[in-house]
């Protein structure tokens, strides 16, 4: 008796401990983004106390007014890359819509021509059908 009885006792710990083990991979894999949010962000803060500890050596200012100091120097040359590159790149954005945009016309014309294509194409009905793939241009 007290065989079995050991014997369910090290079968109910092994299932809890693997139970566990699950759930906290389940856990660790729904926080997976937050997770990695966190580890950009002492990478980050990092890299500003490194910037600031080069600073140290020429500005008597203390640590945090360094790294704030480095904050802002960082937080202006993205602003000023983005107002110096911000036209050029919606130029290209526009110009990739008006690509897309003739990608698509010319597929929907294609599947307008074939049979089989018939049910994806935007230019017939489709008999009826509850299925119907429409694209956008």
């Amino acid at each position: 008796m007290s065989s079995d009885s050991n014997y369910i006792r090290r079968l109910l710990a092994t299932i809890g401990i693997t139970a566990l083990a699950v759930g906290l991979f389940m856990l660790l894999w729904q926080l997976s983004y937050v997770l990695l949010l966190i580890f950009g962000g002492i990478l980050f803060g990092v890299f500003l106390i490194g910037l600031a500890s080069l600073l140290q050596r020429w500005l008597p200012l203390p640590r945090w007014g360094l790294v704030m100091l480095v904050a802002a120097t960082v937080l202006g040359l993205l602003i000023l890359a983005g107002y110096l590159a911000g036209p050029a790149i919606m130029d290209q954005l526009l110009q990739l819509r008006e690509q897309i945009s003739g990608g698509v016309k010319q597929l929907e014309d294609y599947l307008q021509d074939k049979e089989w294509g018939e049910p994806y194409s935007s230019g017939r009905k489709n008999n009826g059908s509850k299925r119907h793939f429409h694209l956008e241009s």
